[in-house]
């Protein structure tokens, strides 16, 4: 999967940055280890879905 910066302003905005760095990862080689349950996530734009740490607030 590509690694891109997106600058966008709604990825600017939670990231506090002028750019957020991201990585994909196809399912098939990802896989929780632990931390699953804490697990939250928000519609930020129309199809857009951000995930985080429902503890700590961590992307």
């Amino acid at each position: 999967m590509p690694i891109i910066f997106c600058h966008c302003k709604t990825c600017r905005k939670a990231h506090a940055a002028p750019f957020a760095p991201t990585a994909g990862v196809m399912r098939e080689n990802f896989q929780w280890l632990r931390g699953e349950n804490k697990l939250s996530s928000f519609e930020s734009s129309p199809g857009k879905i951000r995930h985080f740490c429902s503890v700590c607030g961590t992307h």
